[in-house]
């Protein structure tokens, strides 16, 4: 899943583990509908992938994901509180889809 966000993303994005399962991707200068962009596109690619488990077991997976995009307030915690806040929407909406914070 990794390889795929990498894959994804540009050279000068980053790319954190933030808590157990959950990963926080930094789109640096981007609108908050091109970074929604990026997130539709890295979700369909996560669905697409199987993963090897095994030699004779593989394994598919969804992710849901927030997106939050910078209003201008140097607060950094209450940017990833919004995409936190986004992503916990994404859960509750059914699971595997992007969802924007506004």
């Amino acid at each position: 899943v990794a390889n795929v966000f990498v894959s994804r993303v540009r050279s000068g994005d980053f790319i954190f583990r933030h808590g157990g399962e959950e990963f926080m991707i930094v789109c640096v200068e981007l609108t908050p509908d091109e970074a929604l962009n990026v997130a539709e596109k890295i979700r369909k690619a996560v669905a697409a992938e199987s993963i090897a488990l095994s030699p004779s077991g593989r394994l598919s997976v969804t992710v849901s994901i927030g997106v939050a995009g910078f209003d201008g307030r140097p607060d950094y915690q209450k940017l990833i509180e919004r995409a936190k806040g986004a992503l916990h929407d994404a859960k509750n909406q059914g699971r595997n889809i992007c969802v924007l914070s506004r």
